[in-house]
């Protein structure tokens, strides 16, 4: 995605072409508007704040898989995207409300670049952008039902490969022996030392068994 000023972005990764394309679109075209020094700077956050919105689409509607589009854009996702920003207090921090700006009027230009219209009702949102006041905390039972579900289910999937990671740890850890006397380069024998001895201490963490793990695994 060129910016003017020699600076291409690519957005292959995050799929979902149909949406993602006149969205691009919107952010070429909001960076030119701007004076040419601050290109750079405002294409990288318009492209930070487009990565994270439609990945967090693409995690709230997975039964649309690649075929999102701008019609299928409702106001409560919007209205769940706000709520999970953070609040930030900070003078050097982009608060809730600019970045709800920020994306509210990309997604006003994004339109222009697609034959899909958005829902009147999503078009209404967008003259909205703030609908949850600075500093308030949403209770997770006000999410309209769909986002619910969706979040609840994403959380549950997490807890679910915390506990077979937890699980495996303790099998690796009951077929492993003592590493100072058979090896560090098992990853059973690691899992032994720390069930029964604690965590690694910084110089058994240079150790090459160990440099040499997986940190997924």
């Amino acid at each position: 995605m060129p910016s003017g000023s020699g600076e291409e972005v690519d957005l292959s990764d995050i799929g979902v072409p149909r949406l993602v394309r006149p969205f691009a679109k919107a952010v070429v075209d909001g960076v030119e508007r701007i004076e040419t020094y601050r290109r750079r700077e405002v294409l990288r956050r318009h492209v930070r704040i487009l990565r994270d919105f439609v990945l967090f689409i693409r995690m709230i509607c997975p039964e649309f898989g690649e075929e999102i589009d701008l019609g299928d854009l409702e106001p409560d996702l919007l209205d769940a995207y706000e709520a999970r920003l953070p609040v930030r207090r900070q003078a050097n921090s982009t608060s809730r409300r600019k970045r709800m700006q920020e994306l509210c009027r990309l997604l006003q230009r994004t339109e222009q670049y697609s034959p899909a219209s958005f829902e009147h009702a999503f078009r209404q949102r967008l003259d909205l952008p703030v609908s949850v006041e600075q500093g308030s905390e949403r209770p997770l039972d006000a999410y309209p039902f769909p986002v619910f579900d969706a979040l609840e289910a994403a959380a549950l999937s997490e807890v679910g490969r915390i506990r077979d990671r937890i699980l495996e740890g303790e099998r690796l850890a009951a077929a492993g022996r003592d590493p100072d006397l058979h090896g560090w380069d098992a990853l059973e024998n690691i899992c032994w030392y720390i069930a029964h001895r604690g965590p690694l201490v910084p110089g058994q963490q240079k150790i090459s068994g160990v440099l040499g793990l997986d940190p997924e695994s």
